[in-house]
């Protein structure tokens, strides 16, 4: 299916660019679960890395999975751009259906005064100008530090 996707993505794409149109589509490059938190985090370090766009899944339906961790996980491991996605759950969902944390995704955490640091291990951290982001994966636990480090 994702090779027969692809070939009309491929037709379309001409006709699309010729109009003066946009196109895209959004996959996610993974979700840090409770089970495998250190290796999805050095997974997406290793794909951010050289990627334009990282973008990290939180699935609030997926036990192993949490709001906070995620959003900590996407500062960490981000390059230059990040997207933190919800998974789609029907045709027209509402966003009010999914669950927010205002004081944490809508801060401003500007931009990154280091790389992300794992130390000790399992234990991942970053540094920006409007915050701290820590990610504990021994206790799959994120804090975060609202404000100049």
């Amino acid at each position: 299916m994702t090779a027969s996707a692809q070939l009309t993505i491929n037709r379309m794409l001409p006709h699309a660019a010729a109009a003066g149109k946009w196109v895209s589509a959004w996959d996610s490059d993974g979700a840090v679960r409770r089970s495998s938190c250190a290796a999805d985090v050095r997974r997406l370090l290793t794909k951010a890395a050289g990627y334009a766009t990282l973008q990290v899944l939180f699935d609030f339906r997926d036990r192993e999975q949490s709001l906070e961790v995620a959003a900590a996980a996407l500062l960490i491991t981000r390059g230059l751009y990040a997207t933190l996605m919800w998974p789609v759950t029907g045709t027209y969902e509402r966003a009010t259906g999914f669950p927010w944390n205002a004081t944490l995704l809508e801060h401003d955490f500007a931009a990154p005064l280091q790389a992300a640091v794992e130390q000790p291990a399992a234990v991942f951290s970053r540094r920006f100008a409007g915050g701290t982001a820590r990610l504990d994966c021994n206790t799959y636990t994120a804090s975060f530090m609202l404000g100049p480090p």
